[in-house]
């Protein structure tokens, strides 16, 4: 079952199989957000707050 797609078309399949996702994440987007481990210093949770914080929004840009 496997074809050879054209770079346009296979980005445009893989956009419309990831659209759902890419909306519940917009809608909800602690439903997709790691949680913190137990036994983590708040320290390290706070930075991986800040980083998650950053990625959401690059990823949000780009989804623009």
């Amino acid at each position: 079952m496997a074809r050879n797609l054209p770079l346009p078309a296979l980005l445009a399949s893989v956009a419309k199989l990831t659209a759902p996702l890419t909306r519940l994440r917009r809608e909800s987007p602690r439903v997709v957000r790691p949680a913190a481990s137990a036994g983590v210093p708040a320290d390290a949770t706070a930075v991986a707050d800040h980083t998650w914080r950053d990625s959401a929004r690059l990823r949000d840009a780009l989804d623009q």
